[in-house]
């Protein structure tokens, strides 16, 4: 009887960590999926900012502008320059993603440690944004065979359990 319920205890194990890792290949196909049909629009308007702010510098060489007119498109500049450095933000956030989503394939691979703890790094900015400073000190080389997936839930419980222990500010050392 002990050895059947040893057996049994062990399959329920095993098929709790064969759920967690379905979860975690779906989260991964959902996370690229929704990276990819973020990236097509966002090139778009990208290349748009481009255009525009192209478009905006040869009308600002214009001799024959009044003084209001050429106070509008300098702002109007200024605003596009700032769209364009926000969408680049964006650029930065689904390639991070992308990254991410990637490393939860569950397959033993070779990755760029410093590449991972950058995702989640960009993932968490938004709770360490003015309080926390992070310090950097990576190493020479950065390659790591492991499970990327299981690396990078590691990386964001250390990370964020970091982020949640700092009350007012802080410093996170990585």
């Amino acid at each position: 009887n002990r050895d059947l319920e040893d057996a049994n205890q062990k399959l329920r194990e095993t098929q709790v960590h064969l759920i967690q890792s379905e979860k975690m290949a779906s989260l991964g196909q959902l996370v690229a999926g929704i990276a990819h049909e973020i990236n097509n629009p966002l090139s778009f308007a990208l290349s748009n900012v481009f255009t525009v702010e192209g478009w905006l510098a040869s009308v600002a060489e214009a001799d024959a502008l009044s003084p209001d007119l050429s106070a509008k498109i300098a702002k109007s500049r200024s605003r596009m320059t700032d769209t364009g450095q926000g969408l680049e933000r964006v650029r930065e956030l689904v390639v991070k993603l992308r990254t991410f989503s990637r490393l939860d394939e569950g397959e033993f691979n070779t990755i760029d440690v410093r590449e991972a703890v950058e995702s989640v790094l960009l993932f968490l900015r938004h709770k360490m944004t003015g309080r926390i400073e992070v310090v950097r000190d990576y190493a020479a080389l950065n390659d790591l065979a492991c499970y990327g997936g299981q690396l990078n839930q590691v990386l964001m419980n250390i990370i964020a359990n970091a982020v949640d222990a700092i009350e007012d500010e802080g410093i996170i050392s990585v």
